[in-house]
Parts: C-alpha cells; structure tokens; sequence
C-alpha cells in the first residue's frame, strides 16, 4: 500500500517519464513540482539565455510582459510552417479518400483549426466513413497507411474510448492524430472558435500558448501521463480570464497603469486566424472579430499561476462553462473519483467532467504555485531580465532543431 507521499513520488516519476497514470488514480498524494524533463531537460543549467531562443541581442527585455511578447512573436508559426502544415493535411487526406474508395470526408479539429497550436504539434484530424462500413474502413486505412509511403511510424491504438491513429509524416516529421469522426471533437472545436471571438480573446491566447509549453516541458500536457490537454487548459484560461482577470485589473488600476500590447502579438493573433480559416474545411469562417486589450501579459501569467496554484478551492468548486463561466458547487462520487482533482465541465457536451482524467492534477498546481513564488522572488530582487526563461527553464535546443529542419524540407 502506497503513502501518500510515496504514491506522490511514484506519480510524478510516472509522469516525467512519459508512463500512463490511471493505475495511481485511487489514492490521494502529495503534490510536488516538476521540472523540466524530456527533451527539455537542460544539460548547461549555468546558459539561460542558450535556452531562450525568443531573447535577441538587438532585444532588450526590461520586463515579463515584453519578454512574453517575445516568445509569442517567436511561437507565431512562419510562412513556411504554415504552408508545411497545409501541405501534410492536403497529402494525408488524398491517401485517405484513395485508401477507402468510399464517399469519404476528412477534415482537420482542434488546435490546428482554432490556432492554438504550436510550430511543432501535432496535427488532428477527423475521418466520416460510411456507417455500414465504419471499423472495417478505419482498419483498411490503418493498413493502408502502413503500406504507404508517407509515414515513418503508424500506430493503431484500439483500446482507446475512441481508436486513433497515430502517424509520423515521413517528409516533414510532424505527427497526425486520425480518428473516426464523432460529433464532440467538431462541437469541441466549434465552442474554442466561438470563444475566441470574444474580446478578451488576445489574452486567451496569449496566455494558452505560454502554459502549452510550460506544460509541454514537464510532460504535463497529456491526460495520458495524467496532465492537462490542451483542450481543458484552453477553457481553464477561459474561466480564469472571465471569472479572475477582472479582479486583477481592478488591482492592478489601483497601483499602476496597464502597459500597451506590443505589434507582435497583434500579427501572431493574425497569423493564427489566417491559418484557421485555410484549414477550417467545414466551410465556416474562423475570423475572429476580437481586439486586443491592453493588458500586461506578465501579471497575467503570475495571477494565473497563483489561482491555480493557491487560491482555486479543488476539493470544493467546479467550474461550468456554459452558458456563461462560473464556479459551482462540486459534485463527485467517492468510489469512483477522488476529491482532489480538478472538475471542469465540457462546453461541448456538459456530462463530461474534463479535469476527471487528469490525476496529476496536484503535481501541476504545485508546480504552478513554485512558478509564482519564483516570480515574486525575482520581482523583489529587480531581476526582470529572461524572467519568462526561467520559469520555463527548458532546454529549447531540440525544438529550435525540430523547427530548422521543417524551415528546410521539401514539400
């Protein structure tokens, strides 16, 4: 029988490793912080700066807000990752209509549809077979995928609640997640786009991109190693921006005035509509009709690290979505859940308790809470340079690989 602290230890080494978590879901823990792992982790502890690749020398950073802009300037996909992505969507859905000589529609959902995605994620996508033909076509695709050319692996998960299958794309490296169209993932994507419509919508992304990597660094960003998806973290921002923003806005009037969002972020919020719209084949434009707010992107980041991490009551309070975000009373069931994790409703389908999967959840919140202090630390010492660096505190020398390479393949 596990303690509590052991059964904490065992849980994050699990996650670090990349290891499922379902089988530490029955017992509570204790919460520790993780740092980054993977190919993140840092092999020169002593070289910030080598880890940041957004920090320019022609770019002095004076403050997290600027340093924040910087990376999202430096997260925003280039031309040639956008036509790249495009590229893989057009080749994989020809295979797919050739594989399965049926009155076929593929089509691409989630991150990649909203934007939300990073120059290195994942592509998902949906397939709508003919319902007679439904499993015996998804397996003729699987073998038809394999006996391609175009991947490097295929992996054919079928225990899933929902099969998917996983693809490396041989030309570009990037991975495609393809699963039989169910109505929730294309309501899933539609209640993301329809939200970032809304005014607040600069702040949103801005802040879902810092934390997908945050996250992404520790191995975090996965139900499967019992971490946050990034659908879930998208309406945790979402509440957090409806819900909290406002009180910190209120705070911060109190003390001092707001700085300005900088260009980049308004060309990234472009580019990453642009892209919606060129991928979005369900014939509905993605534009969004938000303006940016001027709003100070580091006291964002720190109040969100310190909800999460201090202030959220996990044990007491949901949160719903729709019709509008607010917090509720939890509701759970003892044998089967545990009290401690997250609970945040679907806005795509309400029955759905997202946080349910993501036993982790005390890991995140400490790390986030580690995050926060960390902050105040540098605040009080007047260390304002690479501030964003250090709380990442990833090794980004594979990913900025991962990145030359796409800038230099044929397509």
């Amino acid at each position: 029988m596990f303690s509590s602290t052991s059964l904490g230890t065992q849980l994050k080494h699990n996650m670090m490793e990349g290891l499922p978590t379902r089988t530490m879901s029955y017992g509570d823990y204790v919460g520790i912080s993780i740092p980054p792992c993977g190919e993140f982790k840092p092999k020169d502890t002593t070289s910030a700066n080598f880890r940041a690749p957004w920090i320019k020398d022609d770019q002095p950073i004076s403050s997290l807000h600027q340093e924040i802009v910087c990376f999202l300037k430096y997260m925003k996909p280039t031309a040639q990752e956008l036509a790249i992505r495009q590229n893989v969507v057009d080749r994989f859905s020809k295979l797919v209509v050739e594989a399965t000589d049926s009155d076929v529609r593929i089509r691409p959902v989630g991150s990649c549809v909203t934007g939300l995605f990073l120059p290195t994620s994942d592509i998902d996508m949906v397939v709508d077979l003919p319902y007679s033909f439904m499993h015996t076509n998804f397996d003729r695709l699987y073998y038809a995928i394999l006996r391609s050319d175009f991947a490097t692996t295929v992996d054919y998960v079928r225990r899933a609640k929902t099969p998917v299958i996983r693809i490396t794309d041989k030309k570009t490296g990037l991975d495609i997640d393809l699963t039989e169209a169910v109505s929730h993932s294309v309501r899933a994507t539609e209640a993301v786009k329809k939200w970032l419509k809304e005014d607040s919508a600069g702040l949103v992304r801005a802040l879902v991109i810092v934390l997908k990597v945050f996250l992404a660094i520790r191995r975090c960003g996965t139900t499967y190693t019992g971490g946050l998806n990034s659908y879930v973290l998208v309406w945790m921002v979402v509440a957090w921006v409806k819900l909290e923003w406002p009180k910190v806005m209120s705070s911060i009037r109190k003390s001092a005035s707001p700085q300005t969002t900088e260009d980049p972020l308004a060309l990234l919020i472009d580019s990453l509509q642009s892209l919606s719209v060129r991928l979005d084949t369900t014939g509905t434009s993605s534009q969004s009709t938000s303006t940016v707010r001027a709003v100070d992107f580091g006291e964002a980041l720190k109040a969100f690290f310190k909800f999460y991490g201090e202030d959220f009551p996990y044990r007491d309070r949901a949160i719903r979505i729709e019709p509008t975000p607010s917090y509720v009373n939890k509701v759970y069931n003892p044998r089967t859940t545990q009290r401690y994790l997250l609970s945040i409703f679907d806005p795509a389908d309400d029955s759905i308790d997202m946080g349910s999967k993501a036993y982790g959840i005390k890991h995140i919140q400490q790390t986030f809470k580690e995050s926060y202090e960390k902050l105040l630390r540098l605040e009080k010492l007047g260390q304002a340079n690479a501030t964003l660096s250090v709380i990442l505190d990833g090794d980004f020398t594979r990913f900025a690989r991962k990145r030359m390479s796409l800038e230099r393949c044929e397509y």
